[in-house]
């Protein structure tokens, strides 16, 4: 039997407090806001790889929005839900056209730039 527990949150650094405090097993699914706070997940050891195999229709989920998150970790611990967008501006005198298109949004993760 499973038991559906659902939840809100105000922002993604509260839902990262309360998994970090939960007990193992309290959060089984979170629905995040995209690879920004994924590869905070990643970072922070709460993720577990995906097998891919398990799901039927991984077929149908369209590359570009995997992509992203492949970049960042090869085994995806999420399965992009839904799509939205986000614009980033850059400064070309810091950031090249090819860069940012090379690394898209990972930029916002890069140490370099912080």
């Amino acid at each position: 039997k499973i038991k559906v527990v659902q939840g809100t949150f105000g922002d993604e650094n509260e839902i990262i407090t309360k998994i970090k405090t939960a007990k193992p097993g309290d959060f089984q699914i979170v629905h995040s806001s995209g690879v920004n706070y994924y590869i905070k997940y990643v970072n922070a050891g709460m993720n577990s790889e995906i097998n891919e195999a398990n799901i039927p229709n991984m077929a149908n989920v369209l590359q570009p929005m995997i992509e992203p998150f492949r970049k960042l970790t090869p085994k995806l611990s999420a399965v992009p839900y839904d799509y939205g967008t986000t614009g980033i501006a850059y400064n070309t005198k810091v950031i090249s056209p090819e860069e940012a298109k090379e690394k898209g949004a990972a930029l916002l993760l890069d140490k370099k730039y912080a």
